[in-house]
Parts: C-alpha cells; structure tokens; sequence
C-alpha cells in the first residue's frame, strides 16, 4: 500500500500508512483482524455507524444489523473470540472517531515507534 507523510497535529509523523494498512503492527494476529475488519467496515459504508456507542452489550453482543452486516463481510470473523471481537471493533470505533492519520500516529506515539 501506498505512505503518507504528513503531520497530524502535535505529532510529526515521517511516513505513514495508506488507510487500511497494518502493516506498522508487529502482533500478526491484531493485524490479520484489523486489516480484515477495517475492510469490512469501510465496504459496508458503516463508518458513521461504528463511530457511535454501540448501546447495551456493546460490539461483541450487539443483535444491531449493521454490527451483523459488518461480521458477514469481514472473512475471517469465525476466528474471533468474543473477546477479540469486541476489542477489534472497538479499534475500529477509535478510527471512526479520530480519523485514520491521528489513530496511527497516537498508536505509534503509545508503542514507541515513533
């Protein structure tokens, strides 16, 4: 995937990734479920929906039809414990809220890759 260079307010960032690539992450299994949810989300246009609180039972119990239609289109969903389910959303919410740029550079700001 393509990288960036910009900055993203008070962090300067030299090179980063095109939206959607994880490839900054060094755990595989967090980026085999991000990169997949991330997909998933951004095919089923359900970003804005991602962005809100998810309401009682949050992601991982959600009986939403958006929360069901971004599990449909994500293909590695049935490798997910509820557990992981519920944070992988999470960090997509995270990304809704903050953008992709300011996600990334607070990520790598916090695990010191930066």
């Amino acid at each position: 995937m393509k990288k960036w260079t910009c900055r993203v307010g008070l962090f300067r960032v030299e090179t980063m990734n095109a939206p959607g690539d994880f490839s900054f992450m060094t755990e595989p299994m967090e980026r085999h479920f991000l990169e997949d949810a991330y997909k998933a989300v951004d095919s089923t246009g359900m970003w804005e929906f991602i962005a809100k609180d998810p309401g009682e039972g949050g992601f991982m119990f959600s009986k939403a039809p958006e929360v069901r239609a971004i599990c449909a289109a994500m293909k590695h969903y049935d490798e997910h414990s509820g557990a992981s389910f519920g944070w992988t959303m999470r960090v997509m919410q995270a990304i809704a809220q903050k953008g992709w740029y300011t996600w990334v550079a607070e990520y790598t700001k916090a695990k010191g890759n930066t």
